[in-house]
């Protein structure tokens, strides 16, 4: 049958580091269509690393432990490149210039005796593998630190406290202690133990222990604060069994409540609603009609007559004052 070529591979590291004290690194994956996986690691003075996987009849690898060390030792501290690199279904590396799974690992191992650096050394892999004319090779990288074990407490805090409560915190009698920390160590191969070890009665804590904790690196515990402990200054020890650290914990008889101060208040915001608003009507009295005057009708004169009439008066008066002499 053809199967499908492919690769889809991890190495697990916490925190984005790797601690020189567990030396090894969880790489797993699949890889469709090959029959094994050449594992690489690029130190950040251009150390080379080896290994090769197999994959099985799922198309699975799983190396829990790939080493980061070689015949010379571990590989140098700082910043290292990782690379999954697969042959695909021809099982040969490089296109125009073909190498065996073998040849090709004698290949890598010699590049670190010519002296170069992290870059110079990637160049070569990738020009022998990926980007060599005609190949079908496949590669994931990943980028991590190599360095010394480091756990420490971040967050101490009263269960109960908040949701957004962070740094160290004070604690009262009787209430529970959440501890929370980072580290870089492989939970699988390493436990965190949680102590009081100094404070006015620092005997009668409990021990906190995490054991578990994602590639995030982030772990948690807790602690019961006695209800009869004298309150006062304590000092935390998280130990790793590499590395320990240390944090001044203040235990009071009552824990004081944030409370929100109280702002002032906003007065909320109305929507006037454009209504019209209805003007009170004043209603005029209605007059009283008053009675229309009898229509008087007048005798339309015609004009001589009335000249006549105004003659014969005057003739009338003369007479009168002639009789009266």
């Amino acid at each position: 049958r053809v199967t499908d070529q492919a690769l889809d591979g991890q190495m697990v590291t916490y925190n984005g580091q790797v601690a020189v004290e567990d030396g090894t690194i969880n790489v797993s994956g699949v890889a469709p269509g090959a029959e094994e996986v050449v594992v690489v690691f690029v130190g950040d003075r251009g150390s080379v690393i080896v290994n090769r996987d197999t994959v099985d009849d799922d198309d699975v690898f799983d190396n829990e432990d790939s080493v980061l060390s070689d015949a010379d030792g571990l590989i140098e501290e700082g910043n290292v490149r990782g690379f999954i690199i697969s042959p695909a279904r021809d099982n040969v590396f490089g296109g125009e210039t073909q190498r065996s799974v073998g040849e090709f690992t004698t290949f890598l191992n010699d590049l670190e005796e010519r002296g170069l650096t992290q870059d110079q050394a990637i160049e070569l892999i990738r020009q022998a593998s990926i980007e060599d004319e005609g190949s079908d090779d496949l590669l994931v990288e990943t980028e991590f630190e190599f360095t010394d074990a480091d756990t420490v407490i971040r967050n101490v805090y009263a269960e109960g406290a908040g949701d957004n409560v962070s740094g160290v915190q004070p604690v009262g009698l009787g209430e529970t202690m959440a501890i929370e920390g980072v580290t870089n160590l492989r939970p699988d191969d390493n436990t965190i133990v949680l102590e009081m070890i100094r404070g006015p009665t620092a005997e009668s804590f409990d021990v906190g222990v995490a054991d578990d904790w994602g590639t995030d690196g982030m772990w948690s515990t807790s602690i019961a604060v006695p209800s009869d402990a004298e309150p006062g200054t304590y000092t935390l020890r998280a130990d790793d069994g590499e590395t320990i650290t240390t944090e001044t914990i203040e235990i009071v008889e009552q824990r004081e409540e944030e409370t929100e101060t109280p702002g002032e208040e906003t007065p909320e915001e109305t929507t006037e609603t454009a209504t019209e608003t209805a003007q009170p009507t004043t209603e005029e009295p209605t007059p009283t009609p008053e009675p229309s005057p009898e229509p008087t009708t007048t005798e339309t004169e015609s004009p001589g007559f009335g000249l006549v009439v105004a003659i014969f008066a005057l003739l009338a008066a003369a007479l009168l004052a002639a009789r009266r002499r």
